[in-house]
């Protein structure tokens, strides 16, 4: 029997990534989409096959034909769905799964509490090129890892228009570190372990006026005594 799933989230990763493949997947049965509004929820439902829609994800997790959640908004919404569903449903989420260290922690707590299965989108693991170079490293054909050094620069629409929008705005889960250095952490201690300390500044341009940061400059060790350099630059 497939999984009964239904999607929190209506915006464009939604529309172009997350449901259209989630489709194509015989083990899941989309049952209903939520968004904001719900003339948004309405059409992807009609694009897609959908038969419930809703516009208040209260009520909408509450479904019992619904076995499972992907949830994909901003992440000062997303932290609240969380902890609301924690070990009633599986969850598939995305990073940053929680804004505040409070939530974080009392959310992450709660999913190694039950037997439900909790996940967050990092998905390059995956890739048979990423999963190939964890054998590489892991065998020791390099050696002794001792040093790692990651440069991520690229054009970011909503800092190139300086839009206002909670995807600059660090307060709401947005900016470099959360949108985009998220998945470095993430990846780093996939390929060699635990981070055990690290120094970060976090920086924009003198003209951007917003609550943002678009350049992360960071150096880090690891448990087993590699150190690293990171500079993620999203401007």
């Amino acid at each position: 029997m497939p999984i009964k799933l239904g999607i929190i989230g209506a915006g464009n990763f939604v529309q172009r990534i997350l449901l259209p493949n989630i489709q194509k997947i015989n083990d899941f049965q989309i049952n209903g989409i939520c968004a904001n509004t719900l003339t948004k929820a309405q059409m992807l439902a009609n694009d897609h096959g959908i038969t419930f829609v809703s516009n208040d994800w209260r009520s909408f997790i509450k479904q019992a034909d619904m076995e499972a959640l992907v949830i994909a908004v901003p992440p000062f919404v997303q932290q609240e769905i969380i902890h609301e569903i924690c070990g009633k449903k599986h969850i598939l989420a995305e990073k940053p799964f929680a804004v505040s260290l409070e939530y974080a922690k009392r959310n992450a707590a709660k999913a190694h509490n039950n037997t439900m299965i909790n996940m967050i989108d990092f998905c390059f693991p995956e890739l048979t090129t990423w999963q190939n170079l964890k054998s590489i490293i892991d065998s020791g054909i390099l050696g002794n890892m001792q040093q790692i050094i990651v440069n991520w620069s690229f054009e970011n629409y909503v800092n190139m228009q300086m839009a206002v929008s909670w995807k600059a705005a660090t307060h709401e889960g947005g900016g470099a570190l959360h949108s985009f250095m998220s998945h470095v952490f993430y990846y780093l201690e996939w390929f060699l372990g635990p981070i055990q300390k690290l120094f970060a500044h976090l920086l924009k341009t003198p003209d951007d006026l917003r609550a943002t940061d678009t350049l992360n400059i960071i150096t880090l060790k690891f448990e087993n005594g590699v150190v690293g350099n990171v500079v993620v630059n999203a401007k």
